[in-house]
């Protein structure tokens, strides 16, 4: 192997590169500035480090972050535009576009908190990027301020776009299936999910939420949502306990203990974000912004197809068919993590030491062993032109872990006809109402559910439908019967859109209009539908219904 320093600049490199200048260097590689001689652009050049080539390990995880870089497709995630190894040094590369601007930490450290238009559109931008993996079943992990990059777009009138770094360390399920289970304290414990510091828990979009709520509250109040991250001396044992033990309080409540504030609507859907149980946040960063669109009265529109979408050069921080907006969901959080409290401390030091030593990366996390069906889109922002980007930079390489598949989802009580519902069960620190005193002290009165007039496109008749729908009707009440447990008030109506296939089953439900103002009932009620079977439409076609429910406390 030749060549074991820094590359000097002028230097030729994989036949089409001239290195310009250093721009940053991470555990795996350095990464310079270079001129792509074929186009003349400046590129993100990551060259990787001469003492890893030999490491097979090292050397796969290298040739990964080419593979799933060119496979996230959004223009909210840093694009890979070329990969190779140099034939004189016999160095893996990857030339990414390069980025001006600033990360999402210094953004708001220049600036405080944003206002809500602002906010909701780069958290939109977030969540598209983020999205886009997650449709390719992959998980970020590290999802933070310091890997978010605000940058320019190079467009007169445009506003800032948001590029996601360091989507690099990819866990492929299809190409190590052992059956073992995964662990991985991979994140920062400012931003990382509990499960992320539970040996054998197995990861899945939701755990990017948890993130993506965090910096939802980052954004609209400039403060971290954590009391021990906001205490003069900053301990980091506080903070883990905190995150996986104290009880999760509404966001208005800390905002208000930091002179801060956030909207109406907020609340709920940072209490589904942020739930101890995975299976119980919104499935995943599409799911999650349709419901923070609907829960602050910004719904995206119903039918919009998922389309890809750049101030100093900057490297990364310190640290198929139509469908309707998704639902908001916010089931009352646990009170604490579902591990054992040695488990906790044994995790607590794991993650003092990852901290300490740099080590604690970020990742992409392959979930599924096949290709299901991808979740519906949400709406994007105008795509930005070809623009230059800074690279993700990774931490300390981690060695490769193998998974097993998914465990299923807790669903809703299944359709039983002719037979009451299931009493929801108890949960401990129930979300506190956003409504103020309403509800104080008033038992819950005896539910009452009542279906509309059905829309249906399609081949199935409505009175086919309908039949399915009301055996449907004690799984309903329950989810109901749930949310008047918490809100003894709560009443309205809502409207279900779901898709049946030309088998029968449900292939998406969603809410296309609600009154309730209850994203854990809605949420709910569009999982009991999607349990569903239906008659098989005539002619092997899909049909699209639209099925309204009232509910009344009687």
């Amino acid at each position: 192997m030749q060549g074991s320093g820094p590359l000097a600049p002028g230097t030729r490199f994989a036949g089409e590169y001239t290195i310009l200048r250093p721009l940053a260097e991470g555990g795996m590689g350095e990464v310079y500035v270079a001129r792509q001689d074929s186009t003349g652009r400046e590129r993100a050049l990551k060259v990787m480090h001469p003492w890893l080539v030999e490491d097979p390990a090292s050397r796969l995880r290298f040739e990964r972050e080419a593979r799933v870089g060119a496979r996230i497709e959004s223009a909210h995630v840093v694009d890979v535009v070329g990969a190779g190894i140099d034939e004189p040094t016999g160095l893996p590369w990857i030339a990414m576009e390069l980025l001006s601007g600033e990360t999402l930490y210094e953004y708001l450290k220049a600036r405080g908190s944003l206002p809500l238009a602002e906010a909701r559109d780069l958290l939109a931008q977030i969540a598209h990027g983020l999205g886009a993996a997650h449709r390719q079943h992959l998980v970020h992990r590290d999802l933070k301020p310091d890997n978010v990059m605000v940058a320019d777009t190079h467009r007169e009138g445009a506003g800032r776009t948001i590029k996601l770094l360091d989507f690099g360390i990819a866990k492929l399920v299809q190409e190590r299936r052992t059956g073992v289970a995964a662990t991985s304290a991979v994140g920062s414990p400012l931003w990382m999910a509990p499960e992320q510091a539970q040996p054998g828990a197995k990861l899945r979009p939701s755990t990017d939420v948890w993130a993506l709520g965090l910096i939802a509250y980052y954004l609209l109040t400039g403060k971290v949502y954590w009391r021990a991250a906001n205490h003069p001396q900053f301990n980091l044992s506080a903070l883990l306990v905190e995150a996986m033990t104290h009880p999760i309080d509404p966001p208005s409540v800390r905002a208000r203990e930091l002179g801060a504030s956030v909207p109406p609507g907020f609340d709920e859907w940072f209490l589904c974000c942020l739930d101890r149980d995975p299976e119980r946040r919104f499935a995943d960063a599409t799911e999650a912004m349709a419901a923070l669109h609907r829960a602050l009265g910004t719904g995206a529109p119903a039918f919009a197809p998922t389309q890809p979408f750049q101030a100093p050069s900057h490297p990364s921080g310190p640290g198929q068919g139509p469908t309707a907006p998704l639902p908001v969901s916010a089931p009352p959080p646990t009170a604490a993590a579902r591990s054992g409290l040695p488990l906790l401390l044994v995790a607590v030091a794991a993650l003092g030491l990852i901290v300490m030593l740099g080590a604690g990366g970020v990742g992409l996390y392959a979930l599924w062993p096949s290709e299901p069906d991808a979740p519906p889109p949400v709406a994007s922002a105008e795509p930005a032109p070809e623009g230059v980007t800074s690279p993700p930079v990774e931490e300390a390489p981690e060695p490769p872990v193998e998974v097993t598949p998914e465990a299923p989802v807790e669903e809703p009580p299944p359709p039983v006809a002719d037979s009451p519902a299931a009493p929801p069960e108890p949960t401990a620190d129930p979300p506190r109402s956003t409504r103020g005193d309403r509800g104080l002290g008033e038992p819950p009165r005896p539910p009452r559910v009542q279906t509309g007039r059905a829309e249906v496109r399609g081949t199935l008749s409505s009175e086919a439908i309908r039949r399915v729908i009301q055996r449907n009707q004690p799984a309903v009440r329950a989810c109901y019967e749930r949310g008047l447990a918490s809100d003894p008030r709560l009443e309205g109506r809502i409207t279900v859109q779901f898709i049946i296939s030309a088998q029968g089953t449900v292939q998406t439900a969603t809410v296309a209009d609600s009154t309730l103002h209850s994203p854990s009932v809605e949420q709910c009620i569009t999982r009991s539908i999607l349990r569903l079977r239906f008659p098989q439409p005539a002619g092997g076609g899909i049909v699209v219904t639209r099925y309204p429910f009232v509910l009344a406390r009687g």
